[in-house]
């Protein structure tokens, strides 16, 4: 099946919240960017769990469909 670029971006984005959320409540981690903004550790967390989650959904992607640009 051939997929557009746009297209695994946003899939990815979507099932990069779900999984992280998905993480985050497993671990019981709750961090809210607007409230504890000056927490850089939580903060490092958050943005490393995201960004972890992201490029694994998107090589998972990139490696079952054909992507076209």
């Amino acid at each position: 099946m051939r997929v557009s670029q746009r297209s695994v971006r946003v899939i990815t984005f979507i099932m990069s919240y779900i999984v992280t959320r998905g993480i985050f409540k497993l671990t019981n981690f709750q961090y809210s960017f607007f409230r504890e903004f000056f927490n850089i550790p939580k903060l490092i967390i958050d943005f490393g769990t995201w960004m972890i989650t992201y490029v694994v959904i998107y090589t998972i992607i990139q490696k079952c469909f054909k992507v076209h640009k």
